[in-house]
């Protein structure tokens, strides 16, 4: 289950979908993955691939906006539940 979570976290942010990314973020924090490993192995993979992918001229920037834009509503759920 741990992986389907990361791997639709990743596709979120591939598609550049700030509801999936919210709602694989809250899912992954209601199932108890930490934090810190959703990040790490679930968005921070998918926001690579973006990169790579402007990087490479095969995604342009309106679609790499839309990702960043998912990536921070993930983020500010997952960041919001790391303890200080």
């Amino acid at each position: 289950m741990t992986t389907e979570i990361f791997t639709a976290a990743g596709e979120a942010i591939l598609k550049g979908d700030a509801a999936a990314a919210e709602e694989a973020a809250k899912r992954g924090l209601g199932e108890g993955i930490d934090p810190v490993s959703l990040i790490n192995d679930g968005f921070i993979p998918g926001i690579n691939k973006v990169g790579d992918l402007f990087g490479s001229g095969k995604l342009f920037l309106p679609e790499l906006i839309l990702s960043a834009g998912a990536m921070q509503k993930a983020t500010d759920i997952v960041n919001a539940a790391i303890p200080d």
